[in-house]
């Protein structure tokens, strides 16, 4: 495993784990969720196994996250996909040729709209991704809290790893012009869609929609899961498995 820094069009310097597989053409790069990080247990986890397939892993820290630079505060979704779009060039100057792109939440929504971009993306993974922004707001937010975030320009967010942050009105005006399945329509890449039938955080309902909108896209929901797939039938070590195993035959 090897640190990396790499300099994204978001401003940020992105703070990067590279786990090589010697001799390999193929990559894949990894977005974490909404105030996580790239050391994630599920891309900690899934990585290992791509590299034994074969795969290299870049797991990066998205603008504002872990050890990359950038202020929270000013984070929005573009920036994020800004960050995945740099993060892929870069592994094309590195003589890699076949590369994948995997999301969860946050970074779903991300690594979606960077292979809207990236037309030459081997195969997309998303774990629960926001997919519409703007039905999330209006199923979370009440008009009075949503002009709160407005007048005073920020709004507490906490994240499932007992971290706070302050989401800047910035995330809000970005998220809702992102028209995610209108650019969704323009994915043709082979697409795993993994989602908890119990998700609170981000509905179902939304991969639902989604998957109707990607050309080649294959929904499996996992019964009772929710956002991070806490629940019965283990369904964390199934999106491990089954992630793996998407990608490794397709990327």
């Amino acid at each position: 495993m090897t640190k990396l820094s790499i300099e994204s069009p978001s401003g940020a310097n992105l703070a990067a784990l590279f786990d090589e597989s010697p001799g390999s053409h193929r990559a894949v790069v990894m977005a974490h969720g909404l105030g996580s990080h790239k050391g994630s247990t599920f891309y900690a986890q899934l990585a290992p196994r791509l590299v034994e397939k074969g795969i290299s892993c870049l797991r990066v820290d998205l603008y504002g996250h872990g050890e990359s630079t950038g202020d929270f505060e000013k984070l929005t979704p573009s920036k994020a996909v800004q960050d995945l779009v740099a993060a892929v060039r870069y592994l094309f100057t590195k003589g890699y040729s076949r590369i994948g792109l995997v999301g969860s939440s946050f970074g779903g929504n991300a690594a979606l709209l960077a292979a809207a971009q990236l037309p030459d993306t081997a195969a997309l993974v998303l774990r629960a991704p926001v997919s519409d922004y703007a039905s999330l707001w209006r199923e979370r937010l009440s008009a009075k809290e949503l002009e709160e975030w407005r007048t005073t320009g920020k709004r507490h967010y906490g994240s499932f790893e007992g971290r706070n942050y302050q989401l800047g009105y910035c995330y809000y005006e970005d998220s809702v012009s992102l028209e995610e399945y209108v650019k969704a329509e323009t994915v043709s890449v082979p697409t795993l869609l993994l989602h908890g039938t119990a998700d609170d955080v981000v509905p179902i309902a939304q991969s639902r929609k989604l998957a109707k909108h990607l050309p080649n896209c294959e929904l499996i929901e996992l019964d009772s899961a929710n956002h991070r797939l806490d629940g019965p039938n283990n369904a964390f070590e199934t999106a491990v498995t089954l992630s793996a195993e998407f990608l490794g035959a397709r990327v």
